[in-house]
């Protein structure tokens, strides 16, 4: 069965959570897409986005959204998570996973 997490959030995104909530060791793969607040668009300087939304309503159309890419992706997991509040430019609304660092070596040939 597929694993579907969608929530609302005020803090920081912690993205190494979201991860571990979708991985799999069936998948080839975890994507993770992260929006940021852009300092400068075009002409106008931002300071800040201020994000809000009526909670259940949000929550249940991030559901529908990741249920449907489930659907036509054929995913083994999806997690949405958008944050709510003001998150100013020179703030990010996530942190950086930390990730292991693993040493690879190839593989000896087989002789013959």
């Amino acid at each position: 069965m597929t694993t579907v997490h969608c929530r609302l959030v005020r803090d920081r995104i912690d993205t190494a959570a979201v991860l571990a909530e979708v991985g799999r060791e069936t998948a080839g793969a975890s994507v993770l897409f992260v929006g940021t607040t852009r300092s400068i668009t075009g002409d106008v300087v931002t300071r800040s986005l201020d994000y809000e939304a009526h909670e259940p309503l949000a929550e249940d159309q991030l559901a529908h959204l990741a249920r449907a890419a489930v659907q036509e992706f054929a995913l083994s997991a999806c997690a949405v998570v958008h944050r709510l509040g003001a998150v100013p430019w020179e703030r990010r609304a996530w942190r950086w996973p930390r990730v292991p660092r693993i040493a690879a070596r190839p593989s000896p040939r087989p002789s013959g």
